[in-house]
């Protein structure tokens, strides 16, 4: 799935979403799906939901070999969020610098490796991992030193398989910042 975002929800009142299913087939539905709060659009975003049965099994890329979470120190938001959404996350540093830690170190290869879990859940489904690939800002401050983050205009979540599991790894590679606009992505394991 892929989505564009417009604008913020400060204060929900009340989160209107128009789903679209393009076409139908045995194991694939495209669909897209618009959201608007108050009447202002929130943003828009298109998928392909399904699976297609096969033999054929096989991953190449695999998770960065970094300490348990319980090894590594907890990460604490530069603004002391604890209300908001970085409230509800436990973060675990295992490469790089989180919050205040970060000002006057830039990683050099901008990279920031994080364990996250949910406070409130017990196990990882697809909104969680849609939550942690959306911490993509969190690495800009990291591979440039500074307390600098970002909104996020857009994010590709591609779900190859859910485990059992209540921690996330994530590896997050900003690749170039310029003009005020940050590229990267982030491997969920």
């Amino acid at each position: 799935a892929t989505a564009h975002y417009y604008s913020f929800i400060r204060e929900l009142k009340e989160l209107s979403l128009e789903v679209q299913i393009a076409a139908t087939s045995e194991h694939m539905v495209p669909a897209s799906v618009t959201a608007q709060a108050d009447g202002k659009l929130v943003f828009r975003g298109t998928g392909a939901l399904g699976r297609q049965p096969s033999v054929n099994s096989h991953r190449w890329l695999s998770a960065r070999d970094v300490p348990p979470p319980e090894a590594c120190p907890v990460g604490h938001h530069w603004r002391g969020d604890n209300g908001g959404l970085h409230g509800r996350l436990e973060i675990r540093v295992a490469k790089g610098r989180y919050g205040r830690d970060r000002i006057g170190a830039p990683e050099p290869d901008g990279r920031l490796v994080l364990w996250v879990r949910a406070k409130e859940m017990p196990n990882v489904n697809a909104q969680l991992l849609a939550i942690a690939a959306d911490l993509l800002p969190n690495g800009v401050g990291n591979a440039l030193g500074l307390n600098a983050g970002g909104s996020s205009l857009d994010n590709t979540l591609r779900v190859v398989r859910i485990r059992p599991t209540t921690w996330i790894l994530a590896e997050i590679f900003i690749q170039t910042v310029e003009q005020g606009i940050a590229h990267g992505e982030v491997r969920l394991f």
